[in-house]
């Protein structure tokens, strides 16, 4: 049995008769160094897959007149992670707050920025999500299969993948202010 784990590019899809999709991946050839033998073996051979995507897009609202986003995050001292509301400016008083005419832009981070940041252990635990979802996505980041971690936990890799990418939309802002945060500590370090 061989195992190999690689990074690649999703370049077409072709459905074919019978029902069966081909997908066309391209990868670096040293994203397969030491794996391209192992990889050969699957060649007429049944092969498990699991396909994510190396880019997390989610939605930020935004001043329409400026693009800027209206919420900003702080990283305290400690490292966590906090929404400020941009618009908390100093208002005058007895002066009604302005309003804010807002649109939605996507924006998008690599997933890799997001697993750091769940691997940190500062990603917070929202409601409507299972219980161990944090435990399990770090298991996943570190190697274990979402089917391995569904039989753990006696959930549906289904759904475990839906909360996983769900969670991941959702926690963006917050691990993409944690890695400008610790862009920003390393420059001025240097």
């Amino acid at each position: 049995m061989s195992y190999a784990k690689f990074k690649g590019f999703v370049k077409k899809m072709n459905v074919k008769a019978g029902g069966k999709i081909e997908v066309v991946i391209e990868v670096k050839k040293e994203e397969l160094d030491g794996q391209l033998e192992l990889m050969a073996q699957t060649v007429d051979n049944m092969a498990s897959v699991e396909l994510e995507s190396s880019v997390i897009s989610y939605k930020v609202e935004v001043d329409a007149a400026t693009k800027e986003p209206l919420l900003r995050y702080k990283v305290s001292e400690s490292g966590i992670v906090a929404e400020v509301n941009a618009s908390d400016q100093l208002e005058l008083e007895g002066m009604p707050p302005k309003k804010i005419q807002t649109e939605e832009k996507e924006e998008m981070v690599s997933r890799d920025v997001v697993d750091d940041f769940i691997l940190s252990g500062l990603a917070p635990d929202y409601d409507g999500y299972h219980v161990k979802l944090v435990e399990i996505l770090q298991r996943h980041i570190k190697g274990e299969s979402y089917l391995k971690l569904a039989t753990e936990f006696n959930l549906s890799s289904h759904v475990i993948v839906e909360q996983a990418n769900k969670y991941r939309m959702e926690i963006a802002p917050l691990a993409k202010g944690y890695a400008d945060y610790l862009k920003e500590q390393e420059d001025g370090n240097t």
